[in-house]
């Protein structure tokens, strides 16, 4: 009975000590994909993308569960014009966190430039746009969308929504004058030009708004 009591204490111990050396080496997995994470995001900034690549690979190897990651993984392969890879990995990161607006935003415009589908672009754009209210991407984008579907209300509202959200969105506001004049509304129009040339003095399309008005 007492070496029964004896080696339960024993099997005790060596689980507890199995489960210590699991977190211990799962808490390290963590932290180097975390160092990865930061290193190889870094080197994206810079432009080093076979250096961001293999980092960020190793990250997700060591944590599969790194979402933003995943993410970064994809906009390196969408800039290595590896477009099957970048959707992979950029529905991953969704799969992962469907509540990130980012990770939407990224895969409509994957939808949109590259796959040529508007219709699923349109949906990652609205659902952005529904995660977060000040997304001024997702209201250009929508605003665009919008525009190709030829409703115009809609279009002018959510270009004027991008624009609140981002005084400086100069391609906004020529989007917007251009539909503003198309409607007709000529004090408009020429607000819109007259607030990208605030923006920026040398834009040649102001230039040449004024030049023939």
């Amino acid at each position: 009975m007492k070496n029964n009591t004896v080696v339960k204490k024993y099997v005790a111990l060596g689980i507890a000590i199995t489960i210590i050396m699991v977190a211990a080496y799962t808490s390290y997995r963590y932290v180097t994909a975390a160092n990865l994470y930061a290193k190889s995001t870094h080197e994206l900034e810079e432009g080093h993308l076979s250096d961001a690549e293999e980092g960020l690979a190793k990250a997700i190897r060591l944590n599969p569960w790194h979402a933003d990651a995943h993410y970064e993984l994809a906009t390196v392969f969408k800039k290595l014009n590896k477009k099957k890879d970048a959707f992979e990995y950029m529905s991953r990161a969704i799969a992962l966190n469907p509540n990130n607006p980012d990770y939407h935003l990224g895969i409509g415009f994957l939808y949109f430039n590259d796959i040529g589908d508007k219709v699923k672009a349109k949906k990652h754009f609205e659902q952005a746009f529904i995660l977060d209210k000040t997304n001024y991407s997702a209201c250009y984008m929508l605003a665009v969308v919008s525009e190709g579907e030829r409703d115009l209300g809609k279009a002018i509202y959510f270009y004027e929504k991008a624009i609140n959200l981002d005084p400086d969105l100069t391609m906004a506001y020529k989007q917007l004058a251009a539909l503003y004049n198309a409607k007709g509304m000529e004090e408009q129009t020429k607000a819109c030009w007259n607030n990208v040339i605030k923006i920026d003095p040398a834009d040649t399309d102001a230039l040449a708004y004024f030049d023939n008005d």
